[in-house]
Order: C-alpha cells, then structure tokens, then sequence
C-alpha cells in the first residue's frame, strides 16, 4: 500500500502543463548587476508578461484537447487575462 505523498505526487516530467511552464520559465531573462533605465525596465517586463501569455495559450489547448479538464483551463485563462491586462497597461505606458 501506498503512503499519503506517494498517493497524492504529481509526476512532474509526465504533465505537459509543467513541463511546458517550466521551458518558459528558462527563457526569462535575469539580469544582475545590470541596471537599465526605467522605460528599457517596462520593456523587459512587458516581454516577460508576453512570453508567459503565448505559453498559457498552449496550455489552455493542452488543457481542453489533450486532458479534456475545463476546470484547469478556466484557471489557466484568469491567469492570463490578468497578464493580458498587465501587458495592456505597460504598453500604454510605453507608447
């Protein structure tokens, strides 16, 4: 028999939701000791926030044509339109 944590552990290399988080994590761009001006700031940010809405787009189609899990995509595009909006306002503020 199994214990409580071998029950209820997510094989994180078997979920595509993760894996594909995880790829986009690794091309976000750190930058210590670098200290750009304010606007150049923004526009890393707003790359940031641009790069995580094109990879919650993918899992909003993983979520619905591969696992079939509504419930995960609902989650997965209130996450994204909260960057969508925060993208929107640092684009405002840019232009």
């Amino acid at each position: 028999k199994l214990n409580f944590e071998e029950e209820h552990s997510i094989q994180y290399e078997d979920c595509d939701l993760l894996k594909n988080l995880y790829e986009v994590s690794q091309g976000l761009i750190e930058s210590p000791d670098k200290y750009p001006s304010q606007k150049d700031m923004i526009k890393e940010l707003l790359h940031d926030h641009e790069s995580l809405i094109v990879a919650l787009r993918k899992d909003i189609v993983i979520s619905d044509e591969q696992n079939k899990d509504a419930g995960t995509m609902d989650f997965i595009t209130g996450i994204m339109e909260q960057h969508e909006t925060t993208a929107w306002v640092l684009r405002r503020y840019l232009s």
